[in-house]
């Protein structure tokens, strides 16, 4: 049964640049295995040898969001006998969980075509299960007629990310080389860590990121609100953060939650964000923690945060509290590449409920 034709589909998540501009990409087959302890740099197109860019075989435009039908590949001779090899092989080949499909086949490479766009967009593609991949269909043909067709069949062929307990294999996507063009007004605040800033920011992807700093009025204030009493009970401590009224800020980039932390370059939270606790709680009985964090689209949008944990151990213990907490995406969201924010800080709020004891 001859192969009638080769259909991708391909589902994407988000589009970071400009999804207007249409691309070529190209696919290549892989000529050996990723090692799983080593990162490629998207500067090398050819993953350091595992990749003959001379032998794309298949290409195909992109556009926008998500073909609804998929998209219909072009093969090249190199695509041709790529398709030859797949219904030639034996059927053990075939065979759960694949050990010897992915020593046959190692996997396929999709790289903009030479010349596109270097400003085009960036597209995240979901590779959930059936989400995307490709498809052989097949046609019989009538011997009398041979135009006329009497069966039609397909094999499907899904893209997954596989879980480290289902066979010892992880995969991961990589980007290694990021660069953001900012306006001279936050180049220049950049440079000044000591100036405080009227907009803040909160960027995924090695963007910008923004400290909140507890500072000596705070910490006076505390003093002389429990002036002539014996003790002081924090009950909660809120902190909404609102976005600024800046025209154009893309509400589709927003994140849909903001994590807190002490070093936000190795993820260490501060103790309301307890992300770890968090995970754990949700797989056995589906409980959150108090801290939330989540946008919010009620009065031009804000983050709204409970930080009751840290400003009570700042108050106890001022010392040995941490005062600098760093405002990012959550934790597993640091490395999305449409996550940003830009917060208007003199319209933040600090709600504390307390009371105090004779």
């Amino acid at each position: 049964m001859p192969v009638d034709s080769v259909f991708l589909r391909v589902s994407v998540n988000r589009i970071s640049g400009k999804s207007d501009v249409g691309q070529t990409i190209n696919v290549y087959a892989m000529r050996d295995s990723i090692k799983r302890d080593s990162v490629y740099k998207m500067g090398t197109p050819d993953l350091l040898g595992k990749v003959d860019l001379d032998k794309p075989l298949f290409s195909f435009e992109l556009k926008g969001h998500s073909p609804e039908n998929g998209v219909k590949l072009t093969p090249t001779e190199y695509g041709r006998d790529f398709i030859q090899r797949l219904v030639d092989v034996p059927v053990e080949v075939y065979k759960e969980p694949w050990p010897e499909f992915h020593k046959e086949f190692y996997g396929l490479y999709f790289t903009p075509a030479p010349g596109e766009e270097p400003d085009a967009g960036l597209y995240e593609i979901s590779i959930n299960e059936g989400s995307s991949g490709f498809a052989l269909y097949f046609h019989n043909h009538d011997p009398q007629d041979p135009e006329q067709n009497l069966d039609t069949t397909f094999v499907a062929y899904d893209f997954r990310s596989v879980s480290w307990f289902a066979d010892r294999r992880v995969v991961n996507t990589h980007v290694n080389d990021v660069q953001y063009t900012y306006p001279q007004s936050i180049e220049e605040k950049l440079d000044n860590f000591a100036q405080p800033l009227t907009t803040a920011y909160s960027q995924s992807l090695g963007g910008i990121v923004s400290c909140l700093k507890a500072t000596d009025e705070l910490k006076n204030w505390f003093t002389q609100a429990k002036a002539g009493y014996s003790d002081m009970v924090i009950h909660s401590v809120r902190l909404d953060i609102p976005l600024t009224n800046t025209v154009g800020q893309n509400k589709e980039l927003l994140p849909l939650r903001l994590g807190m932390y002490y070093r936000y370059a190795t993820g260490l939270p501060m103790p309301d964000y307890n992300y770890t606790l968090e995970e754990s709680s949700n797989s056995y009985s589906g409980m959150t923690i108090p801290y939330g964090g989540y946008f919010n689209v009620a009065d031009g949008g804000y983050y709204r945060m409970d930080i009751t944990q840290w400003l009570s151990q700042l108050m106890l213990d001022p010392t040995n509290t941490p005062q600098d907490i760093w405002l990012g995406p959550e934790i597993d969201r640091r490395a999305n590449m449409y996550a940003q924010a830009a917060f208007d800080i003199p319209r933040a709020k600090l709600i504390i409920t307390y009371t105090l004891i004779r």
